[in-house]
């Protein structure tokens, strides 16, 4: 390509040793690279604000039943930071979702028109945590904007909703 620009252009010459320096680039850019060192996590942060006690109470608090979010809570951390402070101590992060007695209990409660908000306060859980168990069960999921029909089971605003054991 370059000897036909040459012979039908005064600036043949010129694409010439411009094309030699895009090549030059390329091969400079495409020369091989040392692979980044990975880090390995660390919960500086965590560290930082809480004290040695603080982190062997919290690992003891959760070995004798405390949950992670209660923890987060009591020592003002989030609860991802609890998390990955017990996985680092060694400790092994328990599965907390809820029974299957509950699970009833929760059905009938957002089938009497309970949001999913108000179910998740009540059971200590978050809406999304409710929502995943509805969806399990096989309940179809009301609209945020839709309100069910009035019926013996609706509670009226600023009722609260109590577990039954």
């Amino acid at each position: 390509m370059v000897e036909v620009l040459q012979a039908y252009s005064s600036r043949g010459r010129h694409y010439e040793s411009r094309l030699d320096k895009i090549l030059a680039a390329t091969i400079k850019s495409v020369a091989v690279r040392k692979p980044r060192q990975p880090r390995a996590k660390s919960s500086a942060k965590i560290v930082h604000r809480l004290t040695v006690d603080d982190q062997v109470n919290i690992a003891a608090r959760y070995q004798q039943g405390c949950s992670s979010r209660q923890l987060a809570e009591a020592y003002k951390v989030s609860k991802t930071s609890i998390v990955i402070l017990l996985r680092e101590s060694g400790i092994p992060i328990r599965r907390q979702g809820l029974s299957d007695f509950k699970a009833d209990d929760i059905a009938k409660h957002y089938a009497a028109g309970a949001s999913l908000a108000a179910i998740g306060n009540v059971y200590g859980v978050s809406a999304d945590t409710v929502r995943k168990l509805l969806l399990r069960q096989g309940i179809t999921l009301r609209n945020p904007w839709d309100h069910p029909q009035a019926n013996p089971l609706t509670l009226p605003r600023g009722a609260t909703l109590s577990p039954t054991e």
